[in-house]
């Protein structure tokens, strides 16, 4: 009997199914768990990404309006008019939208005013206040 097993054991030259298939379901749980702990935090970086390159254009804009007609637009949708912008950027924050406050640019709730990116003009530092709880 102990023969047979070497025999069989010697001639084997290969994995077996039930091997394989046990070696894809830990493969498959492990990137499951793989992709539910950082794929959250890529996409919440994709979103800071976007707004920090918005509002870096709606300053050029922005910066080239208040230049070229010696005054500053009143709002985002003075830009499209003026043809500094082909259009109003979205936001990828629902329920929120950029506005030009003062000398601010900012990404603030459509319903109240809650800033949650900020860029001010007035400052050559471009710094970003961010509250990524909101995201």
């Amino acid at each position: 009997m102990l023969k047979y097993f070497r025999k069989t054991l010697m001639n084997r030259k290969g994995f077996t199914f039930i091997e394989l298939m046990i070696v894809v379901v830990i493969l498959g749980v492990l990137s499951g768990i793989a992709i539910m702990t950082y794929g959250g935090e890529s996409k919440d970086k994709a979103k800071v990404a976007k707004v920090k390159a918005d509002l870096r254009i709606i300053e050029s804009a922005y910066s080239i309006n208040k230049i070229e007609k010696e005054s500053a637009p009143a709002d985002i949708a003075a830009l499209v008019t003026n043809g500094y912008l082909k259009k109003k950027p979205s936001s990828p924050v629902a329920g929120y939208s950029y506005m030009i406050s003062g000398t601010d640019i900012v990404l603030a709730a459509t319903s109240d005013v809650t800033d949650v990116y900020e860029f001010d003009l007035s400052d050559e530092a471009y710094d970003f206040i961010c509250n990524s709880a909101n995201l």
